[in-house]
């Protein structure tokens, strides 16, 4: 019996949830798409359009999260598997508008297609007053009580960050019901994070005028947030799930904010 628990140890496995941020999946589309068009290719072309190794985890895991985002299909299993954009991922790369209507409401509908995603807007809405602690224990072990399947704690902090973001690259948030318990709930509610919430943009325009290093910057996001405003998102270094996260919280600061001036 002591020489099987190592191996029960090892095939414990997190729900599916997916690897990149809604915004990067995206990009993944973009990449792939000038490589590939509408046809169905190999891992190899995969791996080439998003520089990555073909040998690479993380190759698997990029297809997986687009997959789970509606935004490519596979057919077939090892060497033959074979990957292709689907219509939804066109669209949203190829819109000669994209501030369409149509556009918009497709990247609507693939950030609740991953089941976790969708699970958590049934639940909690966009949670923008709700702690990470709060939905960490409900992935962990709200889930697990319930009947479903556990998140590892590592794999609730990247599913966090992942939802969030898709939520407001895809401009959900505008559309989440209202949350009585939200409020109860809130980070606000602790002195040290108020204090903190009002030195914060104070600080952020400081380090968001300065390029310091020289680094290159890059214009790493563009939307439009409605007829009259379009939010331009200048960055310096590299942005992934964790930065995504520091900046959703950092504009929850502003916007609480703005409303109590």
């Amino acid at each position: 019996m002591v020489d099987d628990e190592p191996n029960i140890r090892k095939r414990f496995r997190s729900p599916p949830y997916p690897y990149l941020s809604l915004s990067k999946a995206i990009d993944r589309v973009a990449q792939l798409h000038r490589k590939a068009q509408h046809f169905a290719v190999g891992l190899p072309v995969l791996a080439d359009a998003w520089d990555l190794s073909p040998q690479s985890g993380g190759l698997l895991k990029s297809a997986a999260a687009l997959i789970q985002f509606g935004l490519l299909s596979d057919q077939g299993s090892g060497d033959g598997r074979k990957f292709q954009l689907t219509d939804t991922a066109r669209r949203i790369v190829g819109d000669a508008d994209p501030r369409s209507e149509k556009r918009a409401q497709l990247i609507k509908e693939a950030a609740l297609l991953p089941s976790i995603h969708r699970e958590l807007w049934e639940k909690f809405g966009f949670p923008a007053h709700l702690s990470d602690a709060l939905l960490k224990n409900y992935l962990v072990f709200d889930r697990q009580e319930s009947g479903e399947s556990a998140y590892s704690s590592q794999a609730a902090d990247e599913v966090i960050l992942n939802y969030r973001d898709a939520i407001v690259f895809s401009g959900l948030q505008e559309n989440s019901p209202s949350r009585p318990d939200e409020e109860a709930e809130s980070d606000v509610s602790n002195p040290e994070f108020e204090m903190t919430s009002r030195e914060m943009p104070a600080q952020a325009s400081v380090q968001a005028g300065s390029w310091s290093n020289g680094s290159p910057s890059t214009e790493w996001l563009k939307a439009s947030l409605s007829g009259e405003t379009v939010v331009r998102l200048i960055v310096e270094g590299p942005m992934g799930s964790k930065e995504i996260g520091k900046l959703i919280k950092l504009l929850e600061v502003h916007r609480l904010i703005l409303d109590e001036e």
